[in-house]
Order: C-alpha cells, then sequence, then structure tokens
C-alpha cells in the first residue's frame, strides 16, 4: 500500500515453482484474464473501503467482465454491507480466519462464507446451503488436504497450486 504500481512492476518477480519471471499485473488485466478463460474472479477487499473506493472496484467489473462472475470477499461486513447497497447482484463472501467467531452473521447479512479450511466444520454445509449461500475454503495447499477437502460438497476450493 506504500509503492506506487509503477515501482510494483518496475522489476520482474521470480516465480518460486518455475524460475520463470513474472510480473504483478493490473486490476484490469486480472479482470480480463478471468474473462477470456470464462474464469470466478475473486475480489478481497482488505481493511476498510470508502462507498466511492467500492463503487469504483466494482464499475470496472461491470465494464471490463461481469458482476455475475466475480465474487467480493472481505473481513469487513462494512465492506460487505457497501457494496450489497451500491451492488445488490454482486455475490458476497465473508473471510473468515481460524481466530474468528461468530460465523452466523453470515445469515443475518445473507452472506456466503470464505473461510480457512483449517477453520471450516463439516456442519456449516448444510448451514450454509440450506439458506441459499455459498462456502468456499482458502487455502488449501498440501496435497492430502486438497484431495480430502474436494468430498466435501462446498462451491469453492482455493488453492495457490492446485487448479482445474
Amino acid at each position: 500500500s506504500e509503492s506506487t504500481y509503477e515501482q510494483l512492476t518496475a522489476k520482474p518477480l521470480k516465480n518460486s515453482k518455475t524460475g520463470d519471471d513474472v510480473r504483478l499485473c493490473s486490476f484490469r488485466e486480472y479482470l480480463e484474464i478471468m474473462k477470456k478463460y470464462g474464469m470466478v474472479c475473486f475480489v478481497e477487499l482488505k481493511g476498510e473501503y470508502t462507498d466511492p473506493q467500492v463503487k469504483g472496484v466494482f464499475d470496472l467489473v461491470e465494464q471490463v467482465y461481469d458482476l455475475k462472475k466475480c465474487i467480493l470477499q472481505s473481513f469487513s461486513v462494512e465492506n460487505l454491507q457497501k457494496a450489497r447497497a451500491l451492488f445488490p447482484s454482486l455475490p458476497l463472501m465473508l473471510t473468515y480466519g481460524l481466530n474468528e467467531s461468530h460465523y452466523e452473521i453470515c445469515f443475518e447479512y445473507g452472506l456466503s462464507l470464505d473461510i480457512d479450511y483449517l477453520a471450516f466444520k463439516e456442519e456449516m454445509i448444510e448451514q450454509f446451503h440450506s439458506r441459499g449461500l455459498e462456502i468456499a475454503l482458502w487455502t488449501v495447499n498440501d496435497p492430502d488436504d486438497f484431495e480430502r477437502m474436494k468430498k466435501y460438497n462446498v462451491d469453492y476450493i482455493e488453492s495457490d497450486v492446485f487448479g482445474g
């Protein structure tokens, strides 16, 4: 947050898995990549955002891609409420970690859940799905954990290393 886009893209980065040079892309470029491959676009707003900032982010999503193929994730219920007021059809997920409590707030506000897979409990599936809400698990990078999590009837499994 203390660097400009120009500073962040001045030098290539090394892909830790392949050793290839890679670069950061802009949000617009990310949306264009998601559109090209028909992918679901996850956008996480970290920290507190103002109404104009939330509007700017999702105006760009509408311009470049599709709100229905985008999911807003945030630890901040306030960010999610702002987005709901501005973009009623935008899918929303409360990001939820190991040290969080009271995921039941999702039911009050009609929020799906983006949960650290280590905090996930099987009974959550029925709690959310019976209300028409989705569950995503983050960040499942271990092969055994990934295979185990695939057996649950969750809607998304987020991983830095697995896909498909």
